[in-house]
């Protein structure tokens, strides 16, 4: 009888540890190295915006930590009126802390729910170019020099640690793993010349192994043809997912810089009335004409947009 409860006892330990193995196993093969979701701030007064929440799974830290350690950043915080869309979009999946925010470019739609964020969200590193107050106020949308200062108070106040965005600067996660800003230029000694504050645009790069993921700010058609004539940064050329620049609307970058870069996913940091509005004919018939199928994927039809990369391969859930 003892031997028969001595025998049962091993064989109830030995299965829940091969349980716990399994389950420690399959959470380690299914846990993607790298995901981001593209987060609907398009919802208020049917306003464009972007917000990119983005979580690497930093393999460099985990070894020297002895455990599975996730970075999260957060490029571009939408414009003010949709700041509640996306704190609570971060506080329902309970993150309160950002390693980084990255600001593209000093547009109302990408720095507008900055300063609301950082009094709610704890976050360890702001990158943001700055525009002259004459940069700003040359811009006949988007650019508020008063509320620019606003944020630039509450960065000193709560004591923030503040980087000015570099061209070629990397942040690696993984050995094959990182975050790499392509461009990022002043607009004022710029390759082509003085450019607007969408042209001051930071261009950013995630590589996953073979996939790139590219977020193109709002990238305009004078810098955008610079770098369809001249980047030899992308290898291969065409990334395996777009953030499409200027939300899908007209400025955007000329046919030739799609059809050397776009593959077949696109997201659109659009709503559903400037999506269907002619502003976004251009950018339809570009990737309805394209070489390949494309896949649009907008944010004001679709809601939140999440892409998951594992292993090599990647897939979209919206």
């Amino acid at each position: 009888m003892i031997s028969i409860k001595r025998s049962l006892f091993l064989f109830v330990l030995s299965f829940f540890i091969l349980l716990t193995f399994i389950v420690l196993l399959l959470y380690n093969l299914i846990t993607p190295s790298f995901r981001f979701v593209s987060i609907d701030v398009t919802k208020k007064g049917g306003m464009q915006g972007d917000a990119h929440l983005l979580l690497f799974s930093d393999t460099i830290n985990s070894k020297s930590n002895n455990k599975n350690i996730i970075k999260h950043i957060l490029i571009d915080t939408g414009h003010f009126e949709d700041k509640d869309t996306l704190i609570n979009f971060l506080k329902k999946r309970e993150i309160n802390h950002l390693d980084k925010v990255i600001i593209t470019h000093a547009h109302v739609d990408h720095y507008g729910g900055l300063k609301y964020l950082l009094d709610q969200i704890t976050v360890n590193e702001i990158y943001f170019n700055f525009p002259t107050e004459k940069q700003c106020m040359a811009e006949p949308w988007g650019c508020d020099v008063s509320e620019l200062n606003i944020i630039k108070e509450k960065i000193s106040e709560l004591k923030i640690k503040y980087t000015p965005i570099k061209e070629g600067e990397i942040f690696k996660y993984g050995e094959n793993l990182n975050l790499e800003i392509l461009y990022v230029h002043d607009g004022i000694s710029t390759p082509v010349g003085a450019t607007d504050i969408n042209d001051m645009s930071a261009i950013i790069l995630v590589r996953d192994g073979k996939l790139k993921f590219l977020f193109a700010g709002d990238l305009n058609s004078k810098f955008g043809e610079w770098i369809t004539n001249n980047d030899k940064k992308i290898e291969g050329s065409i990334v395996d997912v777009m953030k499409v620049p200027h939300h899908g609307a007209n400025s955007l970058p000329s046919k030739k810089f799609f059809d050397r870069f776009l593959g077949k996913d696109a997201i659109i940091t659009a709503p559903k009335s400037l999506w269907e509005n002619e502003r976004c004919k251009e950018f339809k018939d570009i990737a309805l004409k394209s070489n390949h199928k494309v896949n649009l994927y907008v944010n004001g039809i679709h809601g939140n947009i999440e892409v998951r990369s594992y292993f090599g391969y990647f897939y979209l859930i919206i």
